[in-house]
């Protein structure tokens, strides 16, 4: 407990700090609220995927690139798909410019071609994307 208390103290010292002597703009365009709910997620989402790529990895896994594009505006919320999509395990983000996103996916060693699928950058955005769509004002 202490080190929770701990952390947040520290934490609100160095962002009040970084606030006042940083030349930072303001991020705005979606509801704090949602963001926090959405941190809330992610932790769950990055606990439950490392389960599944160790799976993966035990069974035999193939590595696959996927370009797709965000239908996010807001340019800290495009930042915050990326970094989420890096933190749940199975995926890495590659390249991002505006609405284009490159990511290193790894799947089932007996999963289907990306041919084949519908929308691979749908499977490997989605539900993230889907919250921080939620989010964005």
């Amino acid at each position: 407990m202490g080190t929770i208390v701990s952390g947040l103290i520290i934490s609100t010292i160095c962002v009040t700090f970084a606030g006042r002597v940083l030349p930072l703009k303001k991020v705005t365009g979606f509801s704090y609220l949602g963001f926090l709910l959405f941190c809330l997620y992610l932790f769950g989402q990055i606990y439950i995927s490392g389960f599944q790529v160790i799976k993966l990895i035990v069974l035999g896994a193939r590595v696959d690139v996927v370009r797709t594009q965000t239908k996010l505006t807001n340019e800290f919320l495009r930042a915050m798909l990326g970094a989420s999509v890096t933190l749940i395990p199975g995926s890495v983000l590659m390249d991002s410019k505006n609405e284009q996103f490159a990511f290193i996916w790894l799947r089932g060693k007996n999963a289907p071609p990306l041919a084949e699928l519908r929308d691979p950058g749908d499977m490997v955005k989605g539900k993230p994307e889907q919250k921080l769509l939620k989010v964005q004002k």
